[in-house]
């Protein structure tokens, strides 16, 4: 099953460029923490701590943001996106959104330490795909700002 999750990840947007020995070891660390969350279920709550992100194998996602007259936005996710950075960047700060399956979904785990068992050089190009991604949107919001 970790060659399947492998040939996943070299396929995924986030993990392009690392080495494949390091793809095979996150493959591996990875398979352990895989879940499926069953529709309608929460991925994680609004207040839970945030320890780790979560990489998107299939299934649909709802963010749910307290406060609006549309509290749930359907999210599309390309399978291989890292979902709720927030366990990454600011582990231990609290969720200030949910996220609810709308269908099944499969997830695997990516914590910290997950991260940090990559080489420097991995996880420099883990971080330089991810700043991309981030960059991309905040454009995409500066001009929804700016019309």
């Amino acid at each position: 099953m970790s060659q399947d999750l492998e040939r996943f990840l070299a396929d995924s947007r986030a993990f392009d460029g690392i080495p494949a020995s390091d793809l095979r070891e996150l493959a591996l660390r990875l398979e352990k923490n895989r879940h499926v969350v069953k529709q309608g279920e929460a991925v994680f709550l609004r207040g839970d701590r945030a320890d780790r992100a979560w990489i998107v194998r299939s299934g649909d996602l709802l963010i749910q943001v307290k406060g609006l007259r549309h509290p749930f936005r359907h999210i599309e996710y390309e399978a291989g996106t890292v979902i709720a950075l927030q366990g990454l960047l600011d582990p231990g700060s609290p969720h200030q959104i949910a996220i609810i399956a709308e269908s099944d979904a499969l997830l695997y785990d990516l914590t910290p330490d997950i991260v940090a068992l990559l080489s420097p050089t991995s996880q420099g190009l883990f971080w330089k795909n991810i700043a991309g991604f981030l960059i991309k949107r905040l454009a995409h919001l500066r001009a929804i700002l700016d019309e």
